[in-house]
């Protein structure tokens, strides 16, 4: 007889398994690494180690490659300085030529004077600057230093620049010059495409140098980033390497008694639940304390069970026990296992049942006033005759002597005394009795020996 029980037999089954598996990781723990899981860890060590190995050569090979391609920019941005110097020079030299040109100085005074002598003096500004920045130029094209080309770039661009706007000037002054006889219009046009001429080399060498730091700066980027993705990879590596050298260190070594304490501690909880829930289903069921048969049920599904009626009533179909009560003065001879001798009512004096003490209740009944302790007697063996309910009788052996000199109690005197028969006279004898039996009989330990004649009174 139950109840539903469905849920907490699913929690019981996922307690099971919870509890399997952390008695898994236990017993794991204690036996530790297999040989063949060493020696995987070994080979991953290995493995992570020849990574490690071919990821710093691909570090040492970009590193390799940045430094070269990085000397083959500046080696470039050298040939700039070059041309980029003489280029400079050159167009100074062609607007130098133009602006001392005699008919040039003749024809233009009259018109734009002024013109002229900001053009000369800007000239003037760009030649001087021309000869400061020649001898930086010229030095890093002969011996070849990174940070000296930077700064021989920065400084020519800046020559550069100057010298095209020097040039732009001299132009300004060769528009406001009017033709004449003595400055024809061929003529003029020769300056002016001269000029302009130079003016597109100049701007041409400036842009070149602007691409020359742009290509350093491209190239070092470029640079550093395959760097920064090599050292990556060897981090990542050195990493990886420290990971399975770690476990192989962990396979090999023993367990520590924290994490056995922790397995262990989890198993007991484990264990602990699913106790819990079996005894929440054992009480939701109501069991049999004998094999028997039911003989009557005094409730219906749904209805409400009462503490003080009896829901189910069985027969045994063994193992029947007989409840006695037995005095209180008698109780204390009486222990667990005692054999006893067991005859009904219903089958006479004649049929007789072997039995034992199994069970004296500790608590007391009084009936009447007086004290009693039921002891319950279970029966060996089975009987189909024997019917629950039926009136039965004890003899509980609590004590057996063999082999002992017995006399009838009604002989033994107040004191503990016997009279008996010796060479015709009557005489007394002290004794010490044993234990007494349903005959009426008494041991006797020690002051008559067997043989002797006993008086008996009449």
């Amino acid at each position: 007889m139950s109840q539903d029980s469905s849920d907490l037999a699913f929690q019981s089954e996922s307690y099971e398994a919870a509890l399997a598996i952390v008695q898994a990781k236990l017993s794991q723990l204690l036996a530790g690494a297999s040989a063949e899981d060493i020696a995987l860890a070994q080979t991953a060590v290995s493995n992570a180690q020849k990574n490690l190995d071919d990821v710093k050569e691909t570090l040492s090979d970009a590193q390799t490659t940045a430094d070269t391609s990085l000397t083959d920019v500046y080696e470039d941005a050298q040939r700039t300085l070059s041309s980029s110097l003489l280029t400079t020079q050159t167009s100074l030299q062609t607007n130098a030529d133009t602006l001392d040109s005699t008919e040039l100085n003749l024809y233009s005074s009259a018109s734009n004077s002024q013109a002229l002598i900001d053009a000369k003096n800007l000239k003037f500004l760009a030649e001087l600057d021309y000869n400061s920045a020649k001898p930086i130029v010229e030095g890093v094209t002969l011996s070849f230093n990174q940070s000296s080309i930077d700064s021989a770039l920065e400084r020519l661009k800046t020559t550069t620049s100057l010298s095209v706007s020097a040039l732009a000037k001299t132009y300004e002054v060769l528009l406001s010059v009017v033709v004449s006889s003595q400055l024809t219009q061929t003529e003029l046009d020769a300056f002016k495409t001269s000029i302009a001429t130079a003016r597109i080399n100049l701007n041409t060498a400036l842009t070149n140098l602007v691409s020359a730091q742009q290509s350093i700066t491209s190239q070092k980027n470029t640079n550093q980033t395959s760097i920064n993705s090599a050292q990556a990879g060897v981090t990542a590596a050195q990493g990886a390497l420290q990971t399975v050298q770690d476990q192989l260190t962990l396979k090999i070594a023993k367990p520590r008694q924290s994490e056995i304490d922790l397995y262990t501690a989890q198993v007991k909880q484990a264990q602990a639940n699913l106790n819990q829930v079996r005894n929440q289903i054992a009480q939701k069921s109501l069991a049999a304390p004998i094999d028997g048969i039911i003989t009557d049920v005094a409730f219906q599904k749904g209805e409400m069970a009462s503490l003080t009626q009896i829901a189910i009533s069985m027969n045994s179909l063994s193992d029947f026990e007989v409840k006695s009560d037995i005095a209180e003065s008698d109780i204390a001879k009486i222990k667990l296992a005692d054999p006893v001798q067991i005859t009904f009512d219903a089958f006479g004096e004649n049929e007789k049942w072997q039995g034992k003490v199994i069970k004296i209740d500790p608590a007391q009944t009084v009936v009447a006033g007086v004290v009693y302790y039921q002891v319950t007697i279970g029966l060996s063996g089975t009987d189909s005759r024997i019917k629950s309910g039926m009136t039965a009788n004890l003899e509980i052996e609590t004590e057996r002597h063999v082999g002992v000199l017995i006399i009838p109690l009604r002989v033994v005197g107040e004191n503990k005394t016997v009279k008996i028969m010796e060479n015709g006279q009557i005489k007394e004898k002290q004794i010490e009795t044993g234990i007494k039996n349903d005959q009426g009989e008494v041991e006797i330990i020690s002051g008559l020996k067997e043989g002797e004649t006993i008086a008996i009174s009449k």
